[in-house]
């Protein structure tokens, strides 16, 4: 049995340094992300706020160079949010939305100097929303898709016994977004391209000890998306007003539990 244990480890010794070396890593994030959208009228009054906590898996692939780094992830999150809004007469109005976030990233890190990087990247973000109707009140579809750059800084520290922490803070820069709705059959179905937005994302993961594959993370996004312009809607191909998709703003928590591999 001894001699069994002393193979073990040496063969486990004659892999660590293999381990060190590899510059390819994958990983799997298990998240819960606490969701905020408010949208505002052209005085600043709140119409809607959503809130809710939507659970999602995610998915990371980097290579780890001498002096550049690069990466890709993506990640989904669904489930539904409470709605809290008022119809047009100025009443009230309760619901759930149906919900889908998701995000596809790719982008590089370089060293700037000691564990100082510049990071960068570019986003597609996709977001569905399923407002449910009630009684005399139809329900309302949603589709939006925006490109997004974004641009920021990393620090890495080692803490502890083999731990490390790694924090990143970038500016996002978001293309116009664009945007379909569905009415249920109250009016024809519409296309939006909202206006350029600017927000940030900042990142906080935790590398409790080096031989175990699991960490700790946390991301904070916030964005403000400014009214779009009015188009004209239509009821069976006939002009019935204008629509437009009101300045909104998203704030999202998410933590996860990442397993590296």
């Amino acid at each position: 049995m001894h001699k069994i244990i002393s193979n073990a480890a040496a063969m486990f010794a004659a892999m660590l340094p293999l381990a060190a070396a590899a510059q390819w890593q994958a990983a799997v994030d298990l998240g819960l992300r606490r969701t905020r959208v408010a949208e505002y009228n052209e005085r600043g009054q709140r119409l809607v706020v959503e809130r809710g906590w939507l659970p999602g898996l995610g998915l990371a692939l980097d290579y780890r160079g001498e002096d550049t780094d690069l990466f890709a992830a993506a990640s989904i999150f669904d489930a539904d949010l409470d709605y809290d809004g008022r119809l047009q007469n100025g009443h009230a109005y309760r619901s759930q939305t149906r919900t889908t976030l998701a995000q596809v990233r790719l982008g590089a890190r370089y060293r700037l100097h000691g564990s100082a990087r510049l990071v960068s990247y570019a986003e597609l973000d996709h977001w569905r929303r399923d407002i449910e109707g009630s009684g005399n009140v139809v329900g309302l579809r949603e589709r939006s898709w925006s490109p997004r750059l974004a641009l920021g800084l990393e620090q890495r520290w080692l803490v502890g016994s083999g731990g490390r922490v790694e924090a990143s803070l970038a500016i996002v820069r978001a293309a116009p977004e664009r945007l379909k709705v569905s009415f249920s059959g109250l009016l024809d179905d519409a296309s939006f391209r909202t206006r350029s937005a600017t927000g940030f994302a900042a990142d906080l993961l935790y590398y409790p000890w080096a031989a175990v594959p699991l960490s700790l993370g946390m991301r904070l996004e916030s964005i403000k998306v400014p009214r779009s312009a009015e188009v004209t809607a239509y009821r069976q191909v006939q002009p019935s007003g204008t629509l437009a998709q009101p300045e909104h703003v998203r704030h999202a928590a998410t933590l996860f539990v990442r397993y590296s591999f």
